[in-house]
This record gives C-alpha cells, sequence and structure tokens, in this order.
C-alpha cells in the first residue's frame, strides 16, 4: 500500500517535507533507531541530510536547548484535584508573544489564554489517542 504522509498538525515540518522524509523512512525497514536515522543522513546524497544541523557548535546549543526541555518536561508536584493528592507537571509550554515559553502550573491555570491553549493541546491529544486506539483495536 502506498502512503501519503502529511505534517503533524501544529509541527514544523511541511506536508511536502513530510512525504520526503515518511518515504526515505519506510524505506529503512520494519524497525528504525534513531542512530541509524543520523547515520544515513550524514551523507550529504541522503535526501534527509538537510533536515539536520551539521555544525557541531550549533547543533550542541539546539541539543542543550532540548535538553532544557526536557527538564521543565520532567518535574512535577502533587495537586490536589477532587480532593485527591496526584502528581502533574510543574511547567507548562505555551506560546507567548515571542515563541513559546513555560510557566508555572498556577499561572496556566490561571491566565486564560494559556488555559485554552492547554485544554486545545489535551484535546488534541486525546482526539489523537481515541483514533489510536480505534486502529490497534481493529487490528486485534
Amino acid at each position: 500500500m502506498k502512503m501519503k504522509y502529511k505534517a503533524r498538525n501544529g509541527g514544523k515540518l511541511k506536508d511536502k517535507d513530510a512525504q520526503i522524509i515518511g518515504k526515505y523512512f519506510e524505506g529503512m525497514g520494519k524497525e528504525i533507531t534513531t542512530t541509524k536515522i543520523v547515520e544515513v543522513a550524514q551523507s550529504p546524497k541522503s535526501e534527509i541530510h538537510n533536515y539536520f544541523e551539521w555544525d557541531n557548535t550549533i547543533a550542541g546549543n539546539l541539543y542543550r536547548l532540548q535538553q532544557a526541555r526536557n527538564l521543565m518536561e520532567n518535574i512535577v508536584v502533587n495537586v490536589t484535584i477532587e480532593g485527591k493528592q496526584v502528581e502533574q507537571r510543574a511547567w507548562f509550554s505555551v506560546r507567548v508573544e515571542k515563541g513559546n515559553a513555560y510557566v508555572p502550573i498556577k499561572v496556566a491555570i490561571e491566565v486564560q489564554d494559556y488555559r485554552k491553549q492547554l485544554l486545545d493541546k489535551a484535546i488534541t491529544i486525546l482526539e489523537n489517542l481515541t483514533i489510536t486506539m480505534k486502529m490497534f483495536r481493529e487490528h486485534q
């Protein structure tokens, strides 16, 4: 079956790029590792070469930014919901005037625009999860 790949809504790729990358990954086999992707992308002749940053100074900084995101996304606090203590992320990523920023949970809840952004993200996640669950149930 010929697959038509598209960019995820809200992602950084265009549909044209998603088709190129998806087709390339498809040709790499059934089980692909990120290590293998980087290995094959290193060749300037690779169709996905230009989707990577090869300048190590720039790539190092980008990696540190990703590490900072990982730190922010992996710290939790205890909150009370419906009388029960549960763990929840301490900071949330939201769109701000100059791009994206992390805000503490209290601010994410209190600022209407941030709360709407996060609820919209949650709805999208639930919709995607529902589709994924249906897809896997059909193949039991």
